[in-house]
């Protein structure tokens, strides 16, 4: 998944890399556990400072109807590393807010999200198939 506008989760990295906006990414695998990483989208903003920062930890859905996954829980225990380290937290993340993003040659073999938009790694709308 990516979430292009994680500034309000990451005032203080907001704060260092303006006028970039910040964006996460982050796998969640079957097994509850997730690797989590943040950037800058430097865009056409006319930065070239480009860096990242990232972490594995752990994600719980947290409706109490788990068949329906919108809301998520990102336990992020020994913080995120990287040239702006952060240190342990827990962040709640709403998908409905994401993009799912497939690497290429998978295959999507989970339930579509719901109001989530699906995009190919060079960042193309890939609805093709839904």
């Amino acid at each position: 998944y990516e979430h292009r506008y994680a500034e309000s989760d990451w005032p203080n990295l907001a704060a260092i890399c303006m006028p970039a906006r910040i964006y996460a990414r982050f796998h969640l695998a079957p097994s509850g556990l997730c690797v989590y990483s943040l950037q800058p989208e430097l865009g056409d903003t006319g930065a070239d400072d480009s860096w990242e920062i990232s972490g594995e930890g752990c994600w719980q859905v947290l409706a109490e109807d788990r068949a329906c996954i919108a809301e998520i829980v990102l336990e992020m225990r020994q913080g995120i590393e990287g040239r702006y380290t952060q240190p342990p937290c827990t962040l709640r993340v709403d998908l409905s807010h994401c993009v799912r993003v497939l690497d290429e040659g998978t295959q999507d073999e989970d339930d579509e999200i719901e109001g989530a938009g699906y995009y190919s790694e060079d960042g193309e709308d890939d609805y093709e198939g839904l």
